[in-house]
């Protein structure tokens, strides 16, 4: 008999955060679940620490296989998982032992194709560095249009992770989605997301902090890899064509700029965060590169000259002055002056750290 929930989790050199990270699956109040390892090539002990859970525990299902990255490792438990629903868990993080029967309850009771729900961030000494909380809500996309989910929830507060949620599995299986390698498209987990969308007839969030994320140091979150700009003008890229495979091209124009300032914006504050003083030159490089794509020129042409982006903008928390940066920004890598536009987000970077100089 088929268990109510998968929970996969792809695994990396993470020994010293695994057996938390499995304790916390094994203690969850639905018993009914399959937890499927797969360990993508770890060199340390994490392998090792996986088979004895497997020997321990009749519901843990071990996979080893060559290391071929986060989303190989991730399709891999998905093509021998048999749950109702599936979840997905980091191996460096943990989560309470009421989510899964949380989770599973609320998308039962909404008839939801997703259910979500809030997240605390701490940072590798255990200290709250973030909490993402949500409202109990049900979006029902047959009378509210996708397109203002996108722009009001889905980038935040649910996050683009697919790690806080639980999903149906004829959802994920009747569309044959899977996870791309993220050295095509940045945020295999915003692709997967988006793409899980355009099927999405219901989801609902639920307020509880279930997911524990670990904000680790040389984490994928905590560091940039150059290209990283280009990798995500081409992971909108890949959601628009996505929305027009699928019939649903009137959203992806509509959600596309936002996004792309979304990630931009993302992009140049960790470039900052991370390189400090070499910064406007790592920036304007890396923002020469994305031009290539037209995409990355198309989306800020519309940020420039829409008056329904400079709404959009708005309805997120841009005031008057922070639109008009973003619109000269654009309009310096419009007109290939990336040197001034990296330049303009660095002082105004500064600025917002109180910086001088």
């Amino acid at each position: 008999m088929s268990p109510l929930i998968s929970i996969i989790v792809p695994i990396y050199n993470v020994e010293p955060y695994l057996q938390r990270c499995v304790d916390s699956i094994l203690s969850q109040t639905l018993n009914d679940i399959e937890i499927i390892l797969v360990n993508d090539g770890s060199t340390d002990l994490s392998g090792v620490i996986a088979d004895k859970y497997a020997l321990k525990d009749p519901r843990v299902i071990v996979v080893h296989k060559r290391n071929e990255g986060q989303s190989s490792a991730r399709n891999a438990g998905l093509e021998i998982s048999n749950g109702e629903y599936i979840g997905f868990i980091d191996s460096d993080d943990w989560v309470d032992p009421e989510m899964f029967e949380g989770l599973y309850k609320a998308a039962k009771e909404s008839q939801a194709d997703i259910s979500v729900c809030g997240r605390l961030v701490y940072s590798e000494k255990g200290i709250l560095e973030g909490r993402v909380e949500l409202p109990e809500k049900i979006f029902d996309f047959t009378k509210t249009g996708l397109e203002e989910y996108v722009l009001d929830s889905f980038l935040f507060p649910h996050t683009p992770s697919v790690c806080n949620k639980l999903y149906k599995r004829n959802l994920i299986e009747f569309n044959h989605l899977r996870f791309e390698d993220t050295k095509f498209v940045g945020s295999e987990d915003t692709l997967f997301n988006y793409s899980a969308l355009c099927h999405t007839v219901r989801l609902c969030s639920i307020s509880q902090l279930y997911y524990k994320g670990t904000a680790r140091v040389g984490s994928t979150a905590r560091t940039y890899k150059k290209g990283e700009m280009f990798r995500t003008a081409n992971l909108l890229k890949r959601c628009r064509e996505y929305s027009h495979k699928v019939g649903n091209a009137a959203i992806a124009e509509r959600v596309s700029p936002y996004m792309f300032l979304y990630f931009q914006q993302r992009n140049i504050n960790l470039i900052h965060s991370v390189y400090h003083k070499k910064s406007v030159k790592i920036i304007a490089n890396e923002l020469k590169e994305a031009s290539s794509i037209p995409y990355f020129k198309n989306n800020a042409i519309k940020l420039i000259f829409r008056h329904e982006c400079s709404r959009d903008m708005q309805r997120k928390g841009y005031r008057l002055s922070g639109r008009m940066v973003q619109r000269l920004f654009m309009l310096f890598c419009v007109l290939n002056m990336y040197t001034a536009a990296s330049r303009l987000m660095t002082t105004i970077y500064n600025i917002g750290k109180g910086k001088t100089g």
